[in-house]
Parts: structure tokens; sequence; C-alpha cells
């Protein structure tokens, strides 16, 4: 007899009465999920970027109308990806939807039989023995396969009626019943997928079904993960390509300067990405920008060849580029404001992929120079300091909005609101004219006074210009340095000094260290200093890090090798990568011995204990030299032969406990014996 599982399965030549309907619950999870997406979209669009952007627990975010407004776009921004509209009337849809198939999956459990032995065989939960036999005998007539040739449906029927009689007659099979709810017992566990048609069922698709499986698995799947891997190696983790450093270092040399950067920077590829619809009906105003700016450009070399490869969009650029960094915004009337923002953006973030790549060449020049080697040999041309230091000041400048060619004395002032190249030769003319890093150390009542005194400004633009003053950082540098980890050892030619640099940011208040105070730049971006060490009568640069600011004390180290006897000046430069005038010069000086009086000593002492285990001698040796060590070697001997004390003491005792019972083991045997005798 088949087993009642064949009832429930689905089949061409059956009809199924008990189906469970499997598609309807699928299709409902899958618009219940939707639902969820569309309601985290909402709650993204109306209140995640305004908390993300303006929760001052997590940003230092600047108080001033311009920092305020720029969050406020990049609010609007972020809130307009996409339509908040769409959002609100696909949950519309999707609920409708759901609450459609919700009911018809309530109709289709109603409509879902169970296995009922009574309803089967047509009679009450009371019946007796004998009515039972009665009602199964005359359906077994009705429904018999022999009066019901090629009928599918009775034969179907027929199974169930003698399930039910067996489920209430056999004992095994009614405890099954009453148990599982199924005479055959528990059986096993079924798994289906809900499918939407037969299409997947039918067995004259199973091959098309497996050639496309194949063709996803073998061609569509591979492809994507190829183009992964590659665009992985192409790009950087700033979505740079990494060809676009190697670019900088060939196009850079000795006769750079800080006025070619603009053209170097919008000469790059990724400048093609931008999505730019209205360009060509602005192109004649690009040529005239380009054309404008044409003497600054680098000329002669590689240069001359990339000159006729130039795009559209790598001219709008690069135009852009010398615009805002030259102050000339006016020319952006005519341009979409929007997009050039987006150009702006870019340039800032390829300037720090400019400074990365040329930091990267200054350590390899010095690598090969620390280990006996010729730099001149190196292809790659060689930059000066002075080019290094203008990278950092045109980052300065960029980000802040100061005309490079209207650099002069007070121009950090520029940075603050309301101040502008027009009013600042006010304070170089006053009585009181202090550099922008002493302003900022005063009180906010002194700054109010300094203010009211030199400009004609309101109480309310005095307020804006002091709050914005609490958001421009102010660091303290603290700086030492140890060779091998002894602090007290002489240094010695080829040794590795370590500088351990401490930066304490001093007026981070209620707000943490973060977003950066600009007045005129469209992005936000985080705080961070290039440090640079020089050494040498010309100065050379030895180590430079960029080192990113995202708390209130950030400490790194800087390994740098000693050439020379003698004393070795050095200077440590700190300069803000985004806020002009508050750079910092710190200089010390390293004395470096021909050769150490410690270590010879320490040579001797080791060559005198050879006979004894290298660990001991060894640190014997450098308490005779006069170092100071760490002594955990020592105190492991120590703990070493305590717990051989304690194991000996154990021992001791264990063999006193086994003494013990030996002597009352005899003493017992004795007793035995005495009795016996008696």
């Amino acid at each position: 007899m088949s087993s009642f599982g064949e009832n429930f399965e689905r089949d061409e030549n059956k009809d199924m009465q008990f189906d469970q309907n499997a598609f309807y619950p699928v299709l409902e999870s899958f618009i219940i999920l939707g639902i969820m997406f569309c309601l985290y979209k909402i709650y993204s669009l109306l209140f995640k970027y305004k908390v993300k952007y303006q929760d001052e627990n997590k940003y230092r975010n600047c108080q001033c109308k311009a920092c305020i407004n720029r969050l406020n776009n990049l609010i609007k921004k972020k809130s307009n990806k996409y339509s908040l509209t769409f959002y609100i009337g696909l949950l519309g849809f999707l609920t409708l939807l759901s609450s459609i198939y919700y009911q018809k999956i309530m109709e289709t459990q109603n409509k879902i039989k169970i296995f009922d032995p009574y309803e089967i065989l047509e009679i009450s939960n009371k019946a007796s023995n004998a009515e039972i036999k009665k009602a199964f005998k005359k359906l077994a007539v009705k429904y018999h396969p022999d009066k019901n040739l090629n009928n599918l449906q009775a034969k179907a029927k027929f199974m169930l009626i003698t399930k039910a009689y067996e489920s209430l007659t056999n004992e095994e099979a009614k405890k099954n019943f009453e148990l599982y709810g199924n005479p055959d017992g528990p059986g096993s566990m079924r798994f289906s997928i809900g499918l939407p048609s037969n299409f997947f069922l039918d067995k004259k698709n199973h091959n098309k079904i497996l050639i496309i499986f194949i063709f996803i698995v073998s061609v569509i799947i591979p492809y994507y993960f190829v183009q992964w891997v590659k665009r992985s190696k192409n790009f950087d983790e700033n979505g740079l390509l990494n060809i676009t450093k190697e670019y900088f270092m060939k196009q850079t040399n000795k006769d750079s300067v800080m006025k070619h950067i603009p053209f170097l920077l919008g000469a790059c590829h990724e400048f093609m990405w931008i999505v730019d619809s209205d360009i060509e009906q602005t192109k004649n105003e690009i040529e005239t920008l380009f054309n404008k700016y044409k003497p600054e450009f680098p000329m002669g070399g590689e240069i001359e060849k990339i000159m006729p490869y130039l795009k559209l969009k790598n001219k709008k650029a690069i135009s852009i580029a010398y615009a805002y960094s030259y102050g000339d915004t006016d020319d952006f009337n005519y341009l979409r404001l929007d997009k050039v923002n987006e150009y702006i953006i870019l340039i800032a973030k390829l300037l720090d992929a400019f400074f990365d790549s040329h930091n990267a060449k200054n350590i390899l020049f010095n690598l090969v120079h620390n280990q006996g080697g010729d730099p001149s040999n190196i292809i790659l041309p060689r930059v000066t300091n002075e080019f290094m230091k203008n990278i950092i000041i045109f980052q300065q400048c960029f980000y802040q909005g100061i005309p490079i060619p209207k650099i002069r004395q007070n121009i950090s002032y520029v940075q603050l609101p309301y101040i502008n190249t027009e009013n600042i030769d006010l304070i170089t003319k006053s009585d009181e004219n202090i550099k922008f890093r002493e302003f900022l150390k005063k009180s906010d009542d002194a700054k109010k006074i300094f203010l009211k005194k030199i400009f004609n400004f309101n109480d309310e633009q005095i307020n804006e210009i002091i709050a914005s003053t609490h958001s421009i950082p102010q660091y303290e540098y603290k700086i030492k340095h140890y060779v091998d980890s002894f602090e007290d050892t002489d240094i010695i030619p080829q040794d590795t000094v370590t500088f351990k640099i401490t930066i304490t940011r001093k007026n981070v208040g209620k707000l943490n260290v973060g977003i950066v105070h600009t007045k005129n730049f469209p992005g936000l971006f985080n705080e961070c200093i290039y440090f640079t060490v020089l050494t040498g009568p010309q100065q050379t640069i030895v180590a430079q890090e960029k080192v990113k600011i995202t708390k209130k004390v950030t400490e790194f180290t800087l390994p740098i090798k000693v050439v020379t006897t003698g004393e070795n000046k050095i200077n440590f430069s700190a300069k803000p990568s985004c806020t002009y005038g508050l750079n910092t010069v710190i200089d010390g000086t390293i004395t470096c011995v021909a050769e150490s009086e410690k270590r010879k000593k320490l040579l001797e002492s080791i060559n005198k204990r050879k006979e004894k285990i290298p660990l001991s001698y060894m640190q014997e040796a450098f308490k005779e030299a006069g170092f100071n060590i760490n002594n955990d070697s020592d105190e492991d001997e120590e703990e070493e032969e305590d717990d051989k004390t304690k194991n000996e003491e154990a021992q001791k005792k264990e063999e006193n406990n086994q003494d013990k019972e030996n002597k009352n083991e005899n003493i017992n045997q004795t007793a035995e014996q005495i009795k016996n005798d008696n």
C-alpha cells in the first residue's frame, strides 16, 4: 500500500486535494522585506542624514553660517538622492499588495484540509465501531478502483478512506494518528519551494533551466568577479586610479612650482567619470577660461605630449582649479554651481593623492641614500623641498579659499567669516597688528574688543566670527626619541632613532575632533597634519607622515637613520592640511658619537660569558654595561625555582602520607594475627 505522503505530492497525473499553496507565503515574505526596505529609506531621508551631520556628539561642526549652510546643503543632497515621494508611493503599493496576498493566504488556509478520519468516512466523531465499519464498506464500494477505471480522483479517495478506517480500527495506526495526526507515524519532513507556475516543474523545461544555470555560474559570475578583481587592482582605497599617482611622480621634477599644480590635477582621467550633461553648451566659455590660464601651465617634456589629448572635461577641471585657487570665482557665473562643486571636491581628493605620491617618491630617494646608494640612479625625477612645502600651502589655501596670488601679511584672517582680501589690510595698518595664531589664543571677550576696534561689524557678525574660531584647530606637540628600545644608549652612525610624537588638540571643548571649518569649500573633510622631519645643512626631508586627527590626543612614531657623527640638527615641521597660518616648527639636536663605551663594555661582557647559557650571559652582560633592561626572564627563573620548591614539598607530603598508610596497614595486619592466634 502506498504511503500517506503520496497524496500530498504534486504531479501531472494527480489531482492534489491537500495543496499547501506554498507560493503565496513565499511571495508575502518578499513583499514584507520590500516594505522594511522602504521604511528604512524613508527614515534615512527624513532623519538619518540630519542626525549624522548635525549631531555634535559625533562631529565637530562649526557654527558659522557658511558651515551651517554647507551641512544643510549636504543633508538636502543626500535626502534628494532618492525621491522621498517614490519610496512613500512604493511603500503604499507594497502594503496594498501585502494585504491582498495575506487575504489569499488566509483563504488558502481555510481551504487546506487536514487528515480527519471521521470527516473522510462521513460519520460523527462519536460513532461506534459498527457504524465505522458500515460507513467504510459503503464508501469502499462506491470509490473502489475496479468500479472507477481511469478515475484517479476515485483512486485517491479510496486510499484516503482506507487510511481513515485503519486509523480508527488498527491500534498502531490509531496511536500514530493521536500522536502525529497521521496513521503512518511521524514520517520524514519534506521541504519544497513555492513557485508561481508549473514552468519549473515541467520536465520539458529542465534542459533550458540547466543551460541558463550553467551560463550564470560559468560566465556571468566569473565575469563580474574578474571585473571586481581588476577594479581592486587598478583603484586605491579612495576610489582613484593607481596610475594617477605614477602620473604625478613622472610629471613633476626640480623645476616644478606651485602654479603648475592646478594643471597637473585637472589633467587626470578621473574627471571623465563626472556626469556633466551641460558641458557642450558651455564649450566656448570653457575654452576661453582655459586659454586665460595657459601662461600658468607647465611647458616642455611630457606635458607637451599631454596637451593634444586633453578632453573638454579636463579643460574644465583645469580652468576651475586655477579660478578657484586664484580667487576668480566670478568666472563660475555661467556654469552650473552644483557641477562646479563636484569638480572642486574631486580636485581636493586628487590633491591628497598628489601629496602622497610625492611623499612616496621622497621616501624612495631617502631609502636609497640611507643604504649608501646613489639617488641619481632612480629613474623618477626628484622634486625640491620647496615644492613639497608648496603642495601643502596650495592645499591649505585651496580648502580655505585663500587666493594664492594675494598671499600677504595677515592673509590667514581671510579664513574667518566677513573678512576678505579687501578689508584684511585694516589689521596690518592698525596699532594692534597681531598674528592669526595669537588672535585664536585670546579669550572671546578679547577677540570681540579686537574685532570691534578694527572692523565695522555688528554684534551678530562678530559673534559668528568668534564661533568659527572655536572650531579652528590649535595643537600642542611633544617629541621623544629612543634607540633600540633603550632610552639611555648612545647614538652611533647607522643607528635608527625612533621619534615618538604626541599631538594634543587643545580647543576641543564639547565638540569632538572631526570635520574642519572652511568658509568656501563645498565639501566636508577630516583634520590631518603633515609632519615633516628635516636634517642636514641643506635641510633634506628624511621622513614625512600624514596623520589623521580623530581624537583629542594622537600618537605616532617616525624612524630615522642617523648617518653622520657629531651634532645633527633636526627640524620638525607640523602643517595642518586645511588651515593656513598655523604651521609649527620645532628645532632639536641629536648627538651621534663615533663609538659607544657602553656597547664596548657590552661586547667584552658577552665574550667573557660565552660558556654560560645564552640568555643568562646576555642579561648579565647588559647589566654590566649599564643598560636598563627588563628583568622578565629573571622573574621567570625565580618563578620556576618557586614551582620546583613547591613540587618538592608536595612530593614530601605524599611520601609522608604513604608512610603513614603503610604503618596503619602493618598495625592492622598485626592485630588480625593476634586475633587469629587467640
